[in-house]
């Protein structure tokens, strides 16, 4: 047979808000052969510092890194404070690509390694050359 008691169970729990943000922002579209910019605000949100902050780009193929290396050391980022960090890719096929950046750091107040990741989608397209087809076209009939 069961017993019963009439004391109260206290239950504690406690939920982790990762404090990293990842924002990334890429051109909605470029002409395959051109180099754009991938910017990156990482931001901290929370209410203690984050140390040892890097972010590192990864990059699908038919994207390609032309400055600077995949990995920037961002040092400590304080709390609701942000650090920008760009990179410079060149479109080199066509498609639709996905960005992903990561963020890495240790939070102070809980001493735990901790991550995010943003993203942001891109589509190389090929400019459809008229003057080469009207040049051809005019050079052949004359």
């Amino acid at each position: 047979m069961p017993v019963f008691s009439s004391e109260k169970a206290v239950i504690e729990s406690t939920v982790y808000i990762n404090p990293l943000k990842v924002s990334v922002s890429t051109p909605d579209s470029v002409e395959i052969g051109t180099v754009f910019r991938v910017e990156v605000q990482i931001s901290n949100q929370g209410t203690g510092k984050v140390r040892d902050v890097s972010a590192t780009i990864y990059l699908p193929s038919g994207l390609r890194l032309v400055s600077k290396k995949e990995t920037r050391k961002l040092g400590v980022l304080s709390s609701e404070k942000s650090k920008n960090v760009f990179w410079r890719v060149k479109a080199e096929d066509l498609g639709n690509y996905i960005v992903l950046v990561q963020a890495i750091g240790n939070d102070d107040r809980t001493d735990q390694f901790i991550s995010a990741e943003g993203t942001s989608i891109i589509e190389v397209y090929q400019e459809f050359e008229w003057r080469r087809i009207f040049w051809r076209i005019f050079h052949f009939w004359a």
